[in-house]
Parts: C-alpha cells; structure tokens; sequence
C-alpha cells in the first residue's frame, strides 16, 4: 500500500517522545497518512463505529536502535502516535483553526511527490501541527504490531486526543491532493486497511492523579477494555459513551503524559517528503505470551475452533467494478473471475449497447473482454477446464476460453434453438420448444463439470460432463405449479441428485427414478419455506436456510443434523455457501456471518458490497478494493502461535527469533541475549524433530513470505541440533513455497493454497502434441483435456484434473500455459526437475503450437500478434527455441499452424521434422504432392513411396500421374 511519508533529513536534530507508557524514550523515524475515497472514510482506526477522513500515523523508534530493523525484532522497539483528521466543511473559502493551516504547508508539497518514489524538500515546519497535537491532555494505548509484519509484536499505539476526542479540523480541499497521488499509472483514492478484529487486547485509558473516570455504576482510576462485544471490529472506545465489551476494573495505571522534546534544536533544518510504501495489517499482541497472530490477519475464537481472515490481493480494478450491480462468477482454485452487468438491476449506464462479459485474474487484472451476442444469459460458471460456460434462456450452453475465444456450443435439449448448436438431443420426454430455462446451476462431478436447469415448467434436466453433453432428466415433483422456493447439486459416489424445497418440504431427485423422494426433516414450528440451500465442496454437508431465519446444518443426505442456528434474521441472504467443510457462511447487505458445525459464530463486517467464493479450504471474499481469505486456522498453526502455547515448535519459534536478535545486534549485546535462545532450545531438547516438523508445515499454511521466511528460519535453526533429522521435508516445502509465491504474484494472479498445491503429486497426467508416443501410464487416473484454442484439436491438449482433488504439478503448470505464462511454466518445471517430456520441452511444443497458429479474430476483434510476423522468421524462432527437444514434433506444430490456414508456414515447419513418417502424409495433405514424393524417395522407405505414388494415382489424371512418376 502507498502513502506520503515525511523523514526527518537530520539525524544530529532528533526529536523524541518520553512518558506515559513508555519506559524509555523513542526517536522520530516517519511520518506517514492514510485517507479513503471521500471524506466520510480513511482512517484505520473507528471510535464507536465511526471512521474518519484521513489519519496520520508518526513512528518512533526506541533510542540506542540503530535501524528500524531492529526496532521491529526488539521488544518494545517502536512507539506509534496516530491523530485523525475529520472534515468539518465542504467549502474552501470556510474559516479552518490554526493547526489546518499549518498541515496546508505540507499540504503545498504533495504536487510535487505525485508519482511513487519521487521525493522533495520540504521547511521544517510543514510537522508543527504535530508538535501542537503531540501535547495532549489525554490519550489512549494499547499494544500492536507493524501492519503486515505481524511478527514484530513490538509496538505501542498512542492515540492522541482530548479524551472528547477533539479532532484536526480540514476542509475538503486540504485532502483531495491526497487523492491526487499516484501509483501504477492509477490514482490512490484510497490507501487505508479495513477494520480487523481487536481480539481481547487491552485499550488503556491513563489517568492523570486526582482524576475520576466514572463509569456504569463503578469508580476507577483505571481502565481495561475487553472488546469481546465487538469484535468484528477495530473500535477504541469512547469510555462514556462505550457500547462494547464489558469494564473490568484493575489496579490504577498512573502515568505523566507523554511529552515530546527535539534534540538541542526548536525544530530540525528540513525534512523530505516522499513516496513510501507502507503496509497495513492488525494490530498483534505486545508479549511474547500472548504471541498469536503471526501471519493471521485476524483470529476470530469459536470456542472449538478459530478462524482467519487474510487479504490475498488489493484489487487492480478498484473503482471500476460495482459488485451491487454486476453478475459474477469466479473459477476455483483461484481462477479467473467473469463479471458482466446485472440486467435485474436498473442502473445508469454509459451506453446503449450489447452486454460485455469482462475477464479478470483473481488480483483484478483485466484477460478479455466478450461482447454478448446471444440470448438472455441465466447463468455464467466455470468448468474445471476453466472454459466458461454461459447458460441462456433458451437451453444453449455457449463455451468459452478465459481469453474470449469462442469453443463450442451445446445444447440442454429441445428447450430453445441456437445455429451454434453442436450438440441437439431428441428425446420425446424433453421439453417443447417453447420452454424456457428460469434457473441453472453448475456443479463439479467425478466426471468433470456438469450443469443442472430448471425450465418454465418447473422440471430439471442435467448434464453429467460438458465434455459429452448427455442431458436427462430428472425425476418429477407431482402437482409443483410454482418454482421451488430453492434447490442445490449434490454430486457424490458418481450419483447425482437435486435437493429441492417446496415451501418447507423436501424432495430428493434423481434421474434413475420417476418420482421425487421426499424427504423428512425435523426444523422448527411455523416453519413456511425453505429459501436457501448450500452444498459443502465434498459434497458430504448441506446447509439450509428458512423463512425464520433459522440455519440447519447437517449431513447431505439428511439423517444426521449438526445444529440449527437462530440468525435473528429472517430476511434471505444474498448468498449462503461454505467455508471448506467446516463452516457455512451467509452474507448479508453489509455482514458475513460464519456458522461452524457445533452452532459457533462469528460476524464480519464489510462497508461495501462483496461477493462470496467457496474453496474446498475456506472462502474468498471478492469486493471492489480487496481479495480476502476466511478459512479455519490449520491445526499446527494454533500450536505454534496461540497464547501461552508450550508446543516445541512454538519455542523454537521463539529460539529462532532469540538467535536472530543475537545475530543482527552488536556483539555485546548479543552475549547478554545469546542465552534466551539457549533456553528456549533446552525446553525442546527431546522434541526437536516434532518442532522442525511443527514450523515446516506452519510455513506452508502461511500467505505471507516473511511469515514463511520466519518459519523456515526457525525449521533450519531446529535442524542444526539434530545431525541425523530427514532433510527432506524441509527441501520440499522450500520448493513448494517458491512456486506458490511465483503463482501468486500480482501479475499472475493465481492464490493457491497448500491444501490445494500438494507437497506430493499423485497424479501424472498429460496428453500433448509434444508426447503424443509417451501416452499416460496405466495407473492414470480419470482426466479430461482441453484445447488451448479452438483450432488446436485434441491432439495438441493439456490434461486438466476432473475430481474433487488437490491440484498436481502438472495441472498447475497447465494452467500457467493456458494463460500463455509460458516462461514461468518451464522455470518450474526446471525447478521442479522435472523430465523434459514431461516439463520444459512439453511446455516449449505449446508455445510452439501458440506461435505458430493464426487464431480467427475474437468477438473482442482482438487478434494474436503472430499475424505481423513473416512465416519463415516464424518457423526460424520455433526452431531455434525448441531445437531437437525429446518428446517435440514438428509435424503436430506444423499441423496445428494448417488447421488455421497459415499453410506456408506448416510448410516450413515440415522441413524441421527428422521423421519422413510423419513428413509425408502432413505434405499430401496440404497439396504438396512432388516435395512428399521427393521426401519419400530421400527416406529410402519404399512404403512411404508406395504411399504417395497411390494417392497420386488416386488423385490426378493420368497424364498428370505419369509426368511425375517418370522423372522418379
């Protein structure tokens, strides 16, 4: 995240801030702010539930420290002062107190420092509005972390104010410079963290002697918050007006106020101002003994069970995307993301022309664009190929790839009519033609992707497999006039069925059968409908939602229920799914609530609309501005960072992080602390190998590199003291956390997890021009495959995983290839060793086949930009790039390159395959006769001879024939 930092420019002219809570004194480091998109939000901090227009965060660092780096391994290390700003006035001409005046000067500078980076010099007196706020007459501590290093549990918070909170006062115009920043070319409309959840930490109020603080029915001199009423939001705590948590008295904490004091100066000579990027994050705990939020951004505690909740990405498409008015459907295993305009919704809009279904990456960044020709869309999903599927009223599936190319067509039955059509199923138990399709879903199975409608007529067809598109449908629900009040998939066991509810009634429905099963189900009294149902990723849960507001969560086939819920809220959820399999979510206007299967909850709250995603370990949560992830906190993760833990990989955590202080301090120092990480290694003496294990496996669970560096360090200090410990774990798990960063990044834009990326692969699937004679091994599993074009044909594809498993190796670096991230696939895969035929040289056939092949323009009139390109320069790069590859043919490339029309260019391609086998009948069948006779004869292979004189034969006059025949 990006903001404006200010630096002092002069170290001999410090200042310094002393008192209150702080037992030594701290040194000015920098200054830096935070705003939003309009004046009504931008801090990071909210008082009883408000936010306020900008927020200034000065840090310190603890004197005798020479570099913030330090500071943060130290504890104790960083003092941060944090003011708000509020907007009291829209008009520039309005009277403004004396210190908005003074912020104005540094206001002046900001012009100048537009772009990322750039820097200027600035008075020294663009910060003597802080010297005015830094003398209050009371504030507010409590203890925290650096935003996104949440390992450096070494910070305190002071929040200035007048215990009234009094504010800056600004106008308007003083923060719009702000929003006039740059960063990526874009502008910084905002740059501030959304609300985490505090999590029992102490908000302390200091009392100066002789004050009463008088609360509900109580006397104190003293304060300490627990915010556990509201956690679901950062809230420090008007403690008159306080409507969170409970009081609880303790021992008076009486300190003088924090003072400020400058070096031997008034001020120092200058400062610079600057770009600087800054990162947001929660607030983590002070002591070692309440160490539990490294790499959570938030922990919400369920009794039996935590969650977290991560951002994943800042979204490139900030500002441009409305989630209220949108439809949108996303692929799994972090996928690209379909967006198109929601035409239930009456909007404004810029234009009056045909819907564009627009491609993302899960960061945000815009693929592809579709302008929709076709029909009514009801329903846009994914397949497990990542093509998407579009379902439109009149029962035509349309297909595409995630760069828009058009695929194919198929149809749901006589339900509607498309010259698209590839596939038309007549059966006298299908719809007429006049039937429209109202709703659809689409589902994972173990045979790849299917799809379930539900007509005008209220009955249900299926498709198993998009690939083979064989519709039935499915049993009948006697005297159903009106639409389910709702329905859901359950695919499992290679059954598939549909949950359907009419009004509190429940019906199984399966194709095999000729009526509905119905099915008994023990909910409340006054019960009316069922208007809600959800599937859990394995198929095994469902969870039901009722006209009362009641969730009941239980098994899929409905003998065993785990609890029913009492929401408080009767109105229906924009959308209930679940959370991995452990927990159901349900999003409301502006609150996500999260159920486990033991009746425990949570509540987030969100301040713009956001769109849910479920993953078979947790759920993305999609908004206009961030990408976030709430799963449950894996096991070994609690064991390593709950409070007060004793596990050994928590103390080695800790010795790691002893050793390292000792390492990076100055050698005196490091003697006096050398011995704390002695300590904490005798504690775990006898259990090193489970805390090498412990800190591995936490590493892998972790988002966040440094995080991960944190805990690899930690492994590896642990493996120094066991000489006969397996290394290979650790060497694996170092593999896998480099290629989920590289797969990560912003510009690739692929969030797996390591639930979803397994350590080992246990599939090895592939079928590809490259090694069409390296056909799969016999223990294979099931797989479908999918062309990187429409032109490719189904030779020259890649293998997809079908079922509900973990991803492999070779399906990531499919799905690198398929988004044409040809040159990280083969880093990969070097890095990986993978064998040629399986790694680089089946990566290089398809970018070979890319290369090669003209694509027929896109309905975006977007074409490859190999069309500028001279065939034989062509032909030289392909040759020069993949050379004699194991496992590469130039007959599939050159093949792939006439299936487009760019013949010549197959031509060329030709002359680079060593085998005349497969030279000669690609010649004839591209019309060159005489140079496949001439190949054939240079072979010395009088088959192939005999082959081409008979189709000569077979093909031309016979005075024709004879020319040729002769000169041979």
């Amino acid at each position: 995240m990006t903001a404006v930092q200010v630096a002092l420019d002069n170290p001999d002219t410090p200042w310094f801030i002393r008192g209150g809570p702080l037992n030594s004194d701290y040194e000015f480091e920098q200054m830096h702010f935070h705003w939003g998109e309009d004046d009504s939000v931008g801090s990071e901090h909210r008082v009883n539930g408000a936010q306020f227009s900008m927020e200034a965060h000065a840090v310190h660092k603890k004197t005798g420290l020479k570099t913030m780096k330090e500071a943060k391994e130290c504890l104790e290390g960083i003092a941060v002062v944090a003011i708000f700003f509020q907007v009291k006035c829209k008009q520039k001409c309005a009277q403004i107190d004396c210190k908005s005046e003074k912020l104005e000067r540094l206001v002046d500078y900001l012009p100048q420092v537009r772009r990322p980076y750039s820097k200027t010099e600035v008075p020294s007196d663009v910060l003597e509005w802080f010297m005015d706020r830094a003398k209050p007459s009371g504030y507010y501590t409590y203890p925290g972390s650096f935003p996104l290093d949440t390992s450096s549990e070494v910070v305190t918070w002071l929040r200035s104010s007048n215990r009234s909170f009094d504010l800056c006062q600004l106008v308007t115009f003083q923060v719009e410079p702000f929003r006039q920043l740059e960063e990526g070319g874009h502008l910084i409309k905002r740059n501030y963290a959304s609300v985490k959840p505090f999590n029992n930490r102490p908000i302390l109020l200091p009392v100066v002697p002789g004050d009463v603080v008088r609360l509900p029915n109580q006397k104190s001199q003293a304060l300490w918050l627990n915010s556990q009423g509201r956690a679901d939001l950062i809230d420090i705590i008007n403690c008159f007006q306080s409507v969170a948590g409970e009081y609880v008295t303790r021992e008076p904490w009486i300190h003088p106020e924090p003072s400020i004091a400058i070096g031997n100066h008034l001020a120092p000579e200058h400062c610079t101002c600057d770009h600087a990027m800054l990162t947001t994050s929660l607030l983590a705990s002070l002591s070692h003994n309440t160490f539990a939020m490294v790499g959570c951004v938030a922990w919400e505690i369920a009794n039996s069970g935590r969650k977290q909740k991560f951002e994943i990405y800042s979204m490139a498409w900030q500002n441009e995307i409305n989630l209220d008015n949108v439809v949108l459907a996303a692929a799994s295993y972090g996928g690209p993301i379909a967006v198109v305009r929601d035409r239930k919704r009456f909007i404004k809009v810029q234009t009056t022309g045909k819907p564009v279904i627009s491609i993302y990456t899960a960061s945000g960044r815009q693929m592809s664009s579709i302008v929709w020709t076709g029909g009514q869309i009801i329903h846009l999903g994914w397949s497990s190929t990542e093509d998407l599927l579009c379902v439109q009223n009149d029962g035509c599936v349309l297909v595409y790839d995630m760069f828009g190319t058009y695929l194919h067509t198929f149809s749901m039955g006589q339900v509607g009519y498309s010259p698209r059509v590839s596939y038309l199923i007549t059966d006298d138990r299908l719809e007429a033609k006049d039937t429209n399709i109202i709703e659809a879903k689409i589902f994972a199975s173990v045979n790849g992707t299917g799809v379930v409608v539900l007509t005008s007529s209220y009955r249900f067809f299926l498709v198993n497999n998009v690939k083979e598109p064989k519709v039935r449908q499915l049993a009948e629900v006697a005297g159903l006039t009106v639409p389910p009040s709702s329905w859901c998939v359950i695919s499992e066991d290679r059954h598939t069925r549909v949950l359907m509810a009419r009004g509190s009634d429940l019906y199984l429905l399966k194709h095999s059968e000729q009526h509905a099963f119905p099915v008994g189900l023990d909910l409340r009294e006054n019960t009316k409908s069922v208007v809600e149902m959800a599937v859990s990723h394995n198929n095994r849960h469902v969870a039901l939602f009722t006209d009362l507001g009641h969730l009941w969560i239980g098994s899929a086939d409905m003998r065993k229920k785990y609890c029913e819920f009492d929401t408080k809220c009767p109105s229906r959820p924009r959308q209930l799914v679940w959370c991995g399999t452990e927990a159901v979510v349900g999003h409301w206007d502006t609150v996500l609530l999260v159920v486990n299967r033991q009746g425990e909850f949570i509540n987030y709250s969100y301040d713009s609309p956001v769109h849910l995603l479920p993953e078979m370990d947790g759920v993305r949560v999609l908004s206009a501005f961030t990408h976030e992830m709430i799963q449950k906190v894996p096991l070994v993760v609690q064991q390593i960072f709950r409070i007060n833990s004793t596990e050994p990989g928590s103390y080695l955590l800790e010795a790691s992080k002893q050793f390292q202080v000792s390492v990076d301090l100055l050698i005196s120092s490091a003697q006096k602390r050398s011995h704390r990480s002695d300590e904490y290694i005798r504690l775990v003496k006898d259990q090193l190998n489970v805390a090498v294990r412990q800190c591995i496996e936490a590493a892998g669970y972790e988002f966040d590199p440094s995080n991960q560096m944190m805990l690899i360090r930690a492994a590896q200090f642990g493996k120094s003291f066991v000489p006969d410990i397996d290394s290979e774990p650790y060497v694996k798990m170092c593999r896998t956390l480099r290629v989920l960063n590289a797969v990560r990044n912003l510009r690739i834009g692929v969030p797996l997890t390591i639930t979803q990326y397994p350590l080992y692969p246990h599939i090895r699937e592939f079928t590809t021009c490259a090694s069409q004679h390296h056909g799969p091994s016999p223990s294979c599993q099931v797989t479908e495959t999918v062309s990187l074009s429409p032109t490719y044909g189904s030779d020259c594809s890649l293998a997809f995983h079908t079922r509900l498993q973990h991803l492999s190796f070779q399906v990531l670096l499919d799905r690198l290839v398929v988004r044409r991230h040809f040159y990280l696939a083969i880093q990969i895969a070097k890095y990986l060793r993978m064998p040629d035929v399986e790694g680089s040289s089946r990566i290089l056939a398809h970018w070979a086949c890319y290369k090669s092949v003209l694509s027929t323009p896109r309905i975006s009139s977007v074409q490859v930009k190999q069309t500028q390109l001279d065939r034989e320069q062509v032909a030289r790069d392909i040759a020069d790039k993949l050379g004699y590859a194991p496992g590469v043919s130039y007959s599939e490339i050159a093949k792939k390159a006439a299936d487009c029309g760019r013949t010549q260019l197959a031509i060329k391609l030709i002359d680079y395959e060593p085998r005349a086998s497969l030279q000669v009948p690609l010649l004839l069948k591209l019309g060159e006769d005489i140079p496949s006779l001439v190949k054939a004869i240079d072979s010395g292979d009088t088959d192939l001879v005999y082959i081409v004189l008979l189709h000569l034969r077979d093909n031309m006059p016979m005075a024709e024939f004879q020319v040729p025949a002769r000169l041979k």
